[in-house]
């Protein structure tokens, strides 16, 4: 309302304007599907609702489970089923943590996945034995899960030498009879795990290995 100075009693009103901005819808959930290594590259899955109508997201990191995550990738991707590759790592040293950020038509995070990480191996020779270990699957949740365990010898095929299926992380492979004739060999392994009664696609660890030691034996003077 506009009063000039002049003619006290009078006054003039504008017309009214109304504006509606609709947002796209948001998805109502993030489903983290896998974080799996392959050649020392994190391959990682999400499935987005397939009812939001966002395209853009953010891919953070972090190598702590509560420590900070950054972006390391920003996507525009229509699709809801969402694979993405990440190759700044050194998956024999860290874990890493992931998280898929859902941004609205104004950049904003309106919805974020469920934590995924990868699985880190490591092994330790104890004489005749090779001490194996490694990390939960899904550590934020510690969800039931299944680890199949393999091995190759040399420049053999890996084959599975175990299954485990109740949230087990490590695992002791005797290797006495590998001793005498591999001497010299390298011993590797890698670990594929998968949520029990899921549908999740599995996820494999990084490959770690041993050398196996030649026996030397000393005769009593």
């Amino acid at each position: 309302v506009a009063i000039p100075e002049h003619a006290p009693n009078s006054k003039s009103t504008s017309n009214t304007i109304s504006f509606y901005s609709e947002m796209a819808q948001a998805p109502a959930y993030i489903n983290a599907e896998k974080a799996s290594v392959s050649s020392g590259v994190v391959n990682i899955a999400f499935e987005v609702d397939p009812n939001s109508e966002l395209t853009k997201y953010n891919l953070v990191r972090s190598t702590s489970l509560t420590g900070q995550f950054d972006t390391i990738q920003r996507i525009d991707e229509p699709e809801k089923s969402i694979s993405l590759y990440d190759s700044k790592v050194n998956t024999d040293k860290n874990v890493y943590y992931y998280k898929l950020i859902a941004l609205n038509n104004c950049g904003k995070p309106v919805m974020e996945s469920d934590i995924i990480n990868t699985i880190h191996l490591t092994v330790t020779n104890n004489d005749n034995t090779n001490n194996l270990e490694w990390n939960s699957l899904k550590e934020a949740t510690n969800q039931a899960s299944n680890y199949k365990i393999y091995r190759s010898i040399g420049s053999d095929n890996s084959q599975q030498i175990a299954a485990l299926i109740n949230n087990e992380s490590s695992y002791e492979d005797n290797i006495e009879d590998l001793i005498g004739t591999n001497a010299g060999s390298k011993i590797c392994y890698f670990v594929i795990a998968q949520e029990n009664a899921s549908q999740q696609p599995p996820n494999n660890s990084n490959i770690a290995c041993a050398t196996i030691e030649p026996k030397i034996y000393i005769p009593d003077a």
